[in-house]
């Protein structure tokens, strides 16, 4: 998806999501990148992505250690 996120857009692939966080794979910065969903100011969907299992595994470890993370 393209987000709005802080005044910028940026393409991103959502791998991890609660209701404080999302963490996605950066198209800008390369990298996993953990978003507040609160600054995400507009979104567009872009269409599908290819899903790599080694970040969606990762994603999931970023997401438990987020501050507000709750199971």
């Amino acid at each position: 998806i393209k987000i709005l996120y802080k005044g910028q857009w940026r393409m991103i692939d959502p791998y991890a999501l609660n209701d404080t966080y999302v963490v996605a794979y950066c198209h800008l910065r390369n990298d996993l990148r953990t978003f507040r969903i609160d600054k995400i100011e507009n979104l567009v969907e872009a269409g599908p992505f290819n899903i790599d299992t080694y970040l969606q595994t990762t994603a999931h470890t970023n997401l438990k250690s987020a501050s507000n993370f709750k199971y």
